[in-house]
């Protein structure tokens, strides 16, 4: 019976090891799923703030558009202000403020929100947000290059959110191939011909 003991605690240490080992391998799964739910959720979450913004900036540059005196968008425009300004603040919870190189004393002291240099992509709704808040006391000239600054703003943050969530899986290769540079006049072209066919 003592002779057996020896191979009693091999087969028991060769048993526990593989317990843990099954242990670990579950544990490991765990934390890579809870990763990728994460890392999921975070790209819902960026893609529904980021169509909220760019609804809020094109929706501001086209109530600023609108012909002086002949219709009054200031409703619109303080609305779209507001909406800016929310989507600022949400956006710091995806964008952390860069604390490098000439950001790095930005605003030390302050809260941590408002440290080193606002990213990029935040600058934009910042441009709409201060865009709209001086409309109303602008001169005609001022509000024309406000309206600009709005439309390149809503540029930039389509470009930055493009490059952030990433465009390089697409379902079908046709939707996502060249199009053209003045599409109206392909669309007037091919809906005529379509029409005579009819």
């Amino acid at each position: 019976m003592t002779h057996d003991w020896p191979q009693l605690v091999s087969v028991s240490v060769g048993l526990i090891g593989a317990i843990l080992g099954i242990f670990g391998a579950m544990f490991s799964y765990y934390q890579w799923q809870k990763r990728a739910r994460a890392e999921d959720l975070r790209y819902e979450e960026v893609l529904k703030w980021s169509l909220q913004g760019i609804a809020a900036l094109r929706g501001l540059h086209f109530n600023m558009q609108a012909p002086h005196g002949t219709v009054d968008r200031s409703a619109e425009i303080t609305a779209a202000s507001k909406q800016c300004s929310i989507l600022l603040d949400q956006g710091r919870l995806f964008f952390a403020n860069s604390k490098e190189g000439a950001c790095k004393d930005l605003g030390k002291g302050r809260l941590r929100v408002n440290q080193g240099c606002r990213p990029k992509i935040l600058d934009c709704l910042k441009v709409g947000y201060l865009a709209a808040k001086e409309w109303s006391e602008a001169s005609e000239a001022r509000r024309k290059d406000l309206s600009g600054a709005t439309e390149l703003a809503a540029q930039k943050f389509v470009d930055y959110m493009q490059m952030e969530l990433g465009r390089s899986i697409v379902g079908d290769a046709e939707p996502a191939s060249g199009g053209t540079s003045n599409p109206l006049n392909v669309y007037l072209n091919e809906a005529c011909t379509y029409s005579r066919r009819i």
